[in-house]
């Protein structure tokens, strides 16, 4: 095969960046020639999810905050104004994608499409622990089982509804017991107390409701006795 020549190639290259370019102005330029820049800005995350507010700043230059409306495509959503500065609150209601529509003074700026996911699950904690090893009178000294977010920015609550703690007893059969709430049950505490160095306990069939109402059922952690 014949080898381009590098002059032809940057050529080749600056010509398409060029016209990239004049597309892209030409995208954010109204009838009247002159440039108009419609910018949106999610403050929190690169998508939008369900059951939380999704803070988002719109901007479009040339025009002050008041003058701009956002909506979106399908009732996918429910919007609010939020303080000053084109600052909104988006609300989405399913996941896909929903269409934002951006207008200022009734003329249509910008139709831009995001990613709507739920949320992901929180991860379950006792002790500030995911699991591992545990003495046993610092387990059965604990008053709740948490559910937390990692690496998560918006400040979200998700509250164990149930779980419950198992065993296996020197037989080798189950003992379960469980809690219909967050709170370690005294029998559940009497359980760990019983347990002997190398013994593994569980918390499973964790159950927790996010800030959208929905139920989540949770992995199980486990803890070994030192």
């Amino acid at each position: 095969m014949k080898k381009l020549n590098p002059k032809l190639m940057r050529v080749f290259f600056t010509t398409i960046t060029t016209v990239l370019f004049i597309l892209m102005v030409a995208a954010c330029t109204n009838k009247s020639n002159k440039e108009v820049v419609t910018a949106i800005s999610l403050t929190k995350m690169n998508v939008l999810y369900i059951g939380v507010d999704n803070p988002v700043v719109i901007a479009v230059s040339g025009h002050s905050s008041d003058e701009i409306e956002v909506s979106v495509l399908d009732d996918a959503a429910k919007i609010t104004v939020t303080g000053e500065k084109g600052q909104f609150i988006i609300n989405p209601k399913r996941p896909g994608v929903l269409t934002m529509v951006v207008k200022a003074k009734g003329i249509t700026m910008l139709e831009a499409m995001f990613r709507v996911k739920a949320l992901p699950n929180p991860v379950v904690m006792v002790n500030g622990q995911q699991g591992g090893y545990i003495d046993k009178d610092v387990l059965a000294a604990q008053e709740e089982v948490t559910a937390f977010m990692p690496n998560f920015d918006f400040d979200l609550k998700f509250t164990i509804q149930s779980f419950v703690v198992s065993t296996a007893d020197k037989n080798g059969y189950m003992i379960q017991i469980s809690s219909d709430s967050n709170k370690l049950t005294e029998q559940q505490k009497e359980l760990i107390k019983k347990l002997k160095k190398g013994q593994r306990v569980n918390f499973e069939e964790v159950k927790a409701m996010g800030p959208d109402g929905s139920i989540r059922d949770l992995p199980a952690i486990v803890f070994e006795i030192i």
